[in-house]
């Protein structure tokens, strides 16, 4: 697409392109694979890998039960922030999340420090190469984690008061995390150079900003199979943003995990969860950030119909109804909850590196609530959209859940059953079924999402046909131009429908190896809708206009054209006069 050129193009990692999809499709090509296939692997491939990074995660934390490991891949796969971006290939490869949490694991069990944190590079890399919403979410888990491992205090060498030497992680010198975070930066420095992600700047996408998370989306059911839940659009400004419901077995796993956290004790008679607190304390605060972030500052507790509240400024003052104060609350509460974290923080995170990751990562929170240029909401409302930001975090909570469980399940001591042998406790089969229980719940509750995925994945002969009669239009030429020029203007002339088919014009032109004038980056509001088509002249261009189907013969091209249709769309050329 010419919008990608640099210097002036459009920067890709706000394309929603597919760069390492792209980059072995090349590479195969001269192997006979055609380009159409690559998709059909692609998907496999995210789904296979889904449920085994989800394996590796909890594995990575010292799981061992081939029982929970199942359970665990089944939810995973069975997430709907995954299945209903099914759609969406490159967000849909979200089993890098899962890898971040795996490296998290290695980092805090592994002995083979060197071989992870070369690895946790390469997961970087590659999840750049899948998506940048996933490979910030990626970097800040796995960054996080690195900078805690760094000493306590000013004493290099002072050991972490809730490790031993004998079990606890490796401890990282300045140094060592010095030399890591320089190649991390290096590596992502030259993708980002070759790849073309300093290129310009980002879409305008004008109200993005207004749908993150809903407040409580992640435990709202929305399109549940069990219980009564809205359509997955509901109702939230017309669009499907803010969705992030994780599915009932996902929920109560997560909620069943807390509760065992909260009542167990470690060897030492210190809470659990405190323990775990100060063990990945710098990692925790991370996600809180996160949380934080990924919220709203539109007002969506329970209803859909959305208040705009622009700044906590606004929320305590300016709006002075009962949803202002109650969002208000929430927000101070929230908040309170960070500063209560950081003031424990400051005194014992492992070094200033650490402080000072902390203080960048809460910085981009308030400046993104706080301040409403458009700058600002261009950037920080493509991140929040969706809630994508508090995936890894979903992520993380259910990888925690289930070491949890096992943990627990591990604790109970095992009844004799004669020399050399033991049955499990009775707790210990509990907890273990229960989260096999909680697959199953799990796998029902989001049968609508199952049902949408394999919709946005079958190849029905109706749509092979048209996209076969589009490839037809095109296949003579080289160079593709598109009208309107951009997804808005479409939506605004063509309705849904003619989206759909902007979309199949860019898939076919790509499968024709055929040059389009169109780029992601048309999804701007272009002060060019109503201007009408513009035909492209020359006897190796192609000019496709999106119409509503059944208004074909509106389109009237200027003299020297020819013209052919399909429903929904009409190919002009000069190649085509009589």
């Amino acid at each position: 697409a010419r919008g990608l050129n640099a210097p002036e193009g459009v920067n890709v990692a706000f394309t929603d392109s597919l760069p390492i999809l792209a980059l072995v499709a090349k590479a195969a090509r001269p192997l006979g694979f055609e380009p159409e296939q690559w998709f059909a692997w692609w998907y496999l491939f995210i789904y296979v890998l889904q449920g085994a990074a989800a394996v590796a995660a909890v594995r990575a934390f010292g799981v061992r039960s081939w029982l929970i490991e199942v359970s665990v891949a089944v939810i995973a796969v069975s997430a709907p922030i995954m299945m209903l971006r099914t759609w969406h290939p490159g967000l849909a490869g979200q089993f890098t999340l899962l890898l971040a949490w795996a490296v998290v694991g290695h980092l805090h069990h592994s002995k083979r420090t060197r071989l992870v944190l070369g690895l946790a590079i390469g997961l970087c890399a590659l999840t750049l190469l899948v998506h940048i919403y996933l490979f910030f979410g990626v970097v800040l888990i796995i960054c996080s984690s690195v900078l805690g491992l760094l000493p306590y205090g000013t004493n290099k060498n002072q050991e972490p008061k809730w490790r031993s030497t004998q079990t606890g992680p490796p401890v990282l010198s300045l140094a060592q995390v010095g030399v890591w975070f320089a190649a991390l930066g290096t590596t992502i420095l030259g993708i980002a150079i070759l790849g073309g992600y300093l290129n310009a700047g980002a879409a305008s996408v004008p109200g993005y900003y207004l749908w993150g998370m809903h407040v409580i989306g992640p435990i709202r059911p929305q399109w549940s199979t069990l219980w009564p839940g809205n359509e997955w659009i509901a109702q939230s400004s017309g669009s499907f943003e803010g969705f992030n419901w994780l599915g009932f077995g996902w929920v109560l796993m997560v909620f069943g995990g807390l509760f065992l956290l909260a009542r167990a004790r470690t060897d030492s008679g210190q809470r659990e969860l405190v323990a775990l607190a100060d063990r990945y304390q710098l990692t925790l605060a991370t996600m809180i950030v996160l949380t934080l972030y990924a919220i709203t500052p539109v007002l969506r507790i329970y209803r859909d119909d959305p208040h705009d509240l622009r700044t906590p400024l606004g929320w305590l003052i300016e709006d002075r109804t009962n949803h202002g104060l109650i969002y208000g609350l929430i927000v101070l509460g929230l908040v309170g909850v960070a500063g209560f974290w950081l003031t424990r923080l400051l005194g014992r995170l492992q070094r200033w590196p650490g402080l000072v990751f902390f203080l960048v990562v809460a910085s981009l929170w308030a400046i993104s609530m706080m301040v409403s240029t458009r700058p600002i909401e261009m950037v920080t409302g493509q991140f929040r959209v969706a809630g994508r930001l508090f995936w890894p975090v979903s992520y993380g909570l259910l990888v925690a859940s289930a070491v949890t469980i096992w943990r627990s399940s591990q604790s109970s001591p095992n009844m004799s059953d004669g020399p050399g042998r033991s049955t499990p406790s009775p707790r210990s089969v509990f907890l273990r079924l229960s989260l096999i229980a909680l697959a199953v719940i799990q796998f029902v509750d989001v049968s609508a999402f199952r049902e949408h995925a394999a919709t946005v994945l079958d190849p029905t002969p109706a749509r092979s046909e048209r996209l076969a009669e589009i490839a037809g239009l095109i296949e003579p030429f080289e160079n593709v131009h598109v009208e309107p020029p951009s997804l808005n203007c479409v939506g605004e002339a063509a309705g849904a429908e003619g989206a759909v088919t902007f979309q199949d014009v860019g898939m076919v032109a790509s499968w024709e190896r055929t040059r389009i004038d169109a780029a992601y980056a048309a999804r701007q509001q272009s002060a060019e809708c109503s201007l009408g088509p513009r035909f492209q002249s020359g006897e190796q261009t192609v000019t496709i206009v999106v119409v509503v189907p059944g208004a074909e013969d509106e389109v009237v091209p200027p003299p020297g054209f020819g013209c052919r249709q399909i429903p929904g769309l009409v190919g002009c050329s000069q190649a085509w006069a009589e």
